[in-house]
Parts: C-alpha cells; structure tokens; sequence
C-alpha cells in the first residue's frame, strides 16, 4: 500500500466493511484509517465520519448525518477517490457563505495522518486547501 506509514505493521488491520450510502450500499476491503463524530447522549441528529484505505489504494470517506427524528432520513455520502487531497476537499463544507472543516471531519484526518504518509501530507495542507476554497467562493 503506497503511502502507508504503518498501517501495515502496526495499524488498522485490512477488514471488510458494509457502507451505505444515499443510493448503494457498498462491501469494502480496506483499513479504517480515522472516524469523527458528534455524538452525544441525548442529541437527535449528529455527523459522523470515516476515513478507509483499500488494499490497493483507494481513499473512501463515508460521512453520514444522524437522525433518531421520526419522519426524518440519514444522509449518508461514499466518496471514493485516489487522493487524500481530495477527501480533505470533500470533507469542507459550506453552510451559506461561512466555510469550514467540521471538528469531526478534522479528527478523523488527523486519526488517518498517523497512519497514511498521504494523509499526513493531506491533513498539513488542509489549511491551504481551505484558504483555496474560501478565495474560490468568494470570486465566484
């Protein structure tokens, strides 16, 4: 595995995971790398995510948005992508003109830099691709 620090030897070891998403449910073989959420007892809706590493490469990050509201759905995301750059890009959001990296989605970088050299280079520039971001917005 390209980029691996030591996952390999003494990190998350490669196993299957079940992930749904919005319209697919995917089966998995991969490392999980990091997880983030804002659960808390008692709270209704929450953010959770989920950064893995397949055996041959590949970043998935799997986000979800909780809710034990009746009437109310889980939005769930499957991002998968060759870049770790690109999972710190998709993990940014944009909630009107105020754009951000939720604490969750910064834990789980963080989680996964300890063990993907990509990640750590990813998670060292998430500053600047959020910068990058904002400037993008701003212009348009």
């Amino acid at each position: 595995m390209s980029g691996s620090v030591n996952a390999e030897t003494t990190g998350p070891a490669l196993t299957t995971y079940t992930l749904r998403g919005r319209d697919e449910t995917v089966e998995i073989v991969a490392r999980r790398l990091g997880h983030g959420t804002s659960y808390r007892a008692g709270k209704l809706r929450w953010f959770e995510v989920d950064i893995y590493r397949t055996a041959d490469g590949e970043f998935i990050a799997h986000t979800r948005g909780m809710t034990v509201v009746t009437d109310e759905t889980t939005f769930t995301r499957i991002l998968r992508t060759r870049s770790a750059f690109e999972i710190v890009d998709a993990l940014i959001v944009n909630h009107g003109n105020k754009i951000y990296l939720p604490q969750q989605s910064t834990r789980a970088l963080a989680q996964a830099a300890q063990w993907d050299d990509d990640c750590l280079e990813a998670y060292r520039e998430a500053p600047t691709i959020l910068a990058a971001k904002q400037s993008l917005t701003v212009e348009s």
